[in-house]
């Protein structure tokens, strides 16, 4: 129940949001119109902006560029910054040709910087660059969908000039060390209480019984055990070893659990 919880909470922060192809419609309507207006962009791209958020997999390549270009018309309309947008579409998409009119021109003959210092991926890490798989990250020039897994975690952000180059460097730095999960952490405590509580016990029962067997000692209240109280305390004896034992095994277990664990972290960052 609180595992489904847990992993439900992830669905419900993205309850209601647009997805990249409603916001790629949405866009493209906004380039029909006679005069596009900025607020209309303005909240075009915040929608965006949550649905990268709540992308579980890599966006549909056509779909996106298309939306870039629509992006890049708006902004070149309305006066904005429509080089970034154009440069993320001729980079996902080095051979496309815009067919457009006189008016947008310069749209069609621009050519975008070429990538710059491209960086191997760290191993074991995945990375869609607007919807197109790479092994490599280059310094992000242009308005981009960044997606992927990194140290464990699913990641989608859409990044614009200073944040994109802050999202190219959270991608290629080190993966922090992971505590203990829940697991081992929850067989590791398990282990020492047990463990604990076993070698009491059978510490008590041992010392007990011996004063049984000499007579000599009165063990309770006051009162001499009598002889045929030391089965009884070596079956108890018994079981707080066997209590212990099983407390250090359990111990182990969780160490063996937190070095998978390390190594998962190692192969997967």
């Amino acid at each position: 129940m609180m595992l489904a919880l847990l992993l439900s909470t992830g669905a419900w922060a993205c309850e209601g949001v647009p997805t990249v192809e409603e916001v790629a419609r949405t866009l493209e309507e906004v380039v029909r119109a006679p005069e596009p207006a900025t607020v209309q962009v303005e909240r075009a791209l915040q929608a965006l902006q949550e649905a990268a958020a709540c992308l579980e997999a890599p966006v549909d390549e056509r779909t996106w560029v298309g939306l870039l270009l629509d992006l890049t018309v708006v902004r070149y309309q309305l006066h904005e910054d429509w080089r970034a947008p154009r440069t993320a579409a001729a980079w996902a998409r080095p051979d496309l040709r815009l067919a457009v009119g006189p008016a947008l021109a310069e749209l069609r003959d621009w050519r975008p910087p070429p990538m710059e210092a491209s960086v191997a991926l760290p191993h074991g890490r995945t990375l869609w660059l607007d919807g197109r798989a790479r092994a490599d990250l280059p310094v992000l020039s242009g308005f981009h969908l960044v997606q992927g897994e990194r140290c464990g975690t699913w990641t989608s952000v859409l990044a614009e000039g200073d944040g994109a180059e802050a999202v190219r460097g959270a991608w290629l730095a080190d993966c922090p060390a992971p505590g203990w999960g829940a697991v081992p952490r929850a067989v590791l405590g398990t282990g020492v209480a047990l463990g604990v509580a076993g070698v009491v016990l059978a510490s008590v029962t041992w010392a007990l019984a011996q004063q049984t067997e000499t007579g000599a000692v009165p063990a309770l209240g006051g009162q001499p055990l009598e002889a045929g109280d030391r089965a009884a305390l070596l079956g108890a004896n018994a079981a707080g070893w066997t209590a212990g034992g099983v407390g250090v095994g359990l111990v182990v277990t969780a160490a063996v659990l937190r070095a998978v664990e390390v190594r998962r972290g190692r192969r997967r960052p």
